[in-house]
């Protein structure tokens, strides 16, 4: 009996640090990331890194723009994923934010992620921003997408725009992100 009891907290000693271990490797801590600042335009990155042009500058565009944090891009809001009562989603993204730029070359242009700490801190201007508002924003881009699928970029900073214009809904569905369904933000 003693030795079944033994080896149970055992196995639910190494099962806490598996899942422990597994969760911290799932999470994005963006905080530790070495941030290299580039202030070139969205028009500039589009001329060097849009779709149809990574197959000849691919590594180009690895090069310059990959793990670099642009600064100070504008676009408009499309869509606000709140994945933090989404216990699966929530470890690899808390807060997700689709977003259409000008000029737009996909739907969305941009996906912009946060991490829970930078989630619960921006909180209150999440729960401002509604479709088509307009948002300035720095992230560390971490994919460039491919025809129709936006570039990845894990958000450091948000701040609201002045205006905002008309978008329209993208699909509702499953997708690289999941569902597409805006959940309301509670108010901090």
């Amino acid at each position: 009996m003693t030795r079944k009891i033994l080896l149970g907290f055992l196995l639910g000693l190494i099962i806490t640090g598996v899942l422990f271990l597994q969760i911290q490797s799932l999470s994005h801590y963006h905080s530790m990331e070495k941030i290299v600042y580039l202030n070139d335009s969205w028009e500039t990155f589009l001329e060097k890194c849009k779709p149809s042009l990574m197959p000849m500058n691919s590594a180009k565009c690895v090069e310059t723009y990959l793990d670099k944090t642009i600064v100070n891009w504008e676009g408009y809001v499309i869509r606000l994923i709140d994945n933090r009562e989404n216990f699966a989603r929530f470890l690899t993204h808390a807060v997700e934010i689709l977003i259409k730029m000008d000029p737009s070359d996909s739907n969305p242009d941009i996906y912009l992620t946060f991490h829970s700490g930078e989630a619960n801190e921006l909180n209150l201007i999440f729960s401002r921003l509604d479709r088509g508002r307009k948002v300035r924003f720095n992230g560390t881009i971490k994919s460039f997408g491919d025809d129709g699928k936006g570039r990845h970029l894990h958000g450091i900073e948000l701040v609201e725009g002045e205006g905002s214009v008309e978008i329209e809904e993208i699909g509702i569905g499953k997708g690289r992100y999941g569902a597409f369904r805006r959940k309301k933000l509670p108010e901090s």
